[in-house]
């Protein structure tokens, strides 16, 4: 039987669960991704430029979880070629979980989720902003991206597919389901994967501390209610 995920908005990135995980890890994987994005926020707000946002994260991150795997790559779509971007991101994690469930099938049920949504509306606010460009127009014009997917599994670990862009201003709609076709885009997008695991000897000894910490923000941290498919959605203890 395949794993069944439960999914997150945590700040402005998307976080999914196998619905067995603890709920310690679950909570110790969540604090770990908000804390960090606070941190990059503030270093590098939704205006920066230039922006090194990802940089922050990850380093973050890495002072209580210990890094597997790491990948980068920039890429320059070619004429007639298009990024859709939940697509892109799946195809970031594809590799590294090819034995950890239905992970695939909830990602494009947030894709598929209406702009009105608001889990969508809480997400867009933070993944999405006005780039900076030379002239009032082009600020205008233009808008930056900052696409973040965490899938966590039992230990706990973490698996992230992070894809930053710059396009032409495109019509309101879900992020998540465009497709920015090679003409939109301002110069080449980054991808990002990175995969840790908790260490425990350095995470134990702060966990109440960065819980304290991060009590102010618990709003960020909000459940993706959709109607989801049989093969993915939660069912209730008991």
């Amino acid at each position: 039987m395949k794993e069944q995920y439960s999914a997150y908005a945590n700040s402005g990135a998307i976080v999914l669960f196998p619905c067995a995980m603890d709920e310690q890890e679950k909570q110790d994987v969540q604090h770990s991704v908000l804390f960090a994005q606070l941190a990059a926020n503030k270093k590098f707000p939704l205006t920066a430029d230039p922006d090194d946002w990802y940089s922050i994260w990850q380093q973050v991150l890495k002072g209580q979880w210990l890094q597997r795997r790491v990948e980068w790559s920039t890429v320059t779509p070619g004429p007639g070629i298009g990024f859709k971007a939940m697509d892109g991101m799946i195809g970031v994690l594809r590799p590294a979980l090819a034995e950890a469930g239905d992970w695939v099938p909830i990602l494009q049920a947030v894709a598929a989720l209406p702009v009105t949504d608001p889990a969508i509306a809480f997400l867009q606010e933070r993944i999405r902003q006005p780039a900076s460009c030379e002239g009032a127009d082009q600020i205008n014009a233009n808008q930056r991206h900052r696409f973040l997917v965490v899938v966590a599994q039992p230990g706990p670990r973490l698996s992230a597919a992070y894809v930053t862009l710059t396009s032409a201003a495109g019509a309101e709609g879900n992020p998540y389901a465009r497709t920015f076709s090679a003409d939109s885009l301002r110069g080449p997008l980054e991808q990002r994967f990175f995969q840790a695991d908790l260490a425990a000897p350095l995470f134990d000894p702060v966990r109440d501390t960065l819980a304290k910490r991060l009590e102010p923000h618990v709003d960020l941290i909000k459940a993706i209610d959709f109607s989801q498919p049989d093969s993915v959605r939660c069912e209730p203890a008991g």
